[in-house]
């Protein structure tokens, strides 16, 4: 479960979906115009309350459905993220 919230709102760690119709990607939001998330690799790029603009096109590429929010949001998946980020050169 979790709740769902704004982007204004939105926190480190936070999920965001996006799809037209139905859900068809998720990221993980990292600030409040940051996401990470898979397409096609690992990318960090821009994100608005369209969606997520690629960061080397400066185009939109997934409409953001929804942010939720969860109560390990902040702790693990960020701790993760940190880990994963810290070892890799994406950053």
């Amino acid at each position: 479960q979790g709740k769902e919230i704004k982007l204004k709102k939105s926190k480190p760690g936070d999920l965001a979906f996006f799809g037209k119709d139905k859900i068809t990607h998720v990221g993980i939001i990292l600030n409040s115009n940051k996401i990470i998330h898979a397409f096609g690799s690992v990318r960090i790029d821009y994100i608005n309350e369209k969606g997520i603009i690629n960061c080397d096109s400066n185009k939109l590429t997934h409409n953001l459905k929804k942010i939720v929010t969860y109560w390990f949001s902040n702790s693990c998946i960020l701790t993760f993220i940190n880990l994963k980020l810290s070892r890799s050169s994406i950053v």
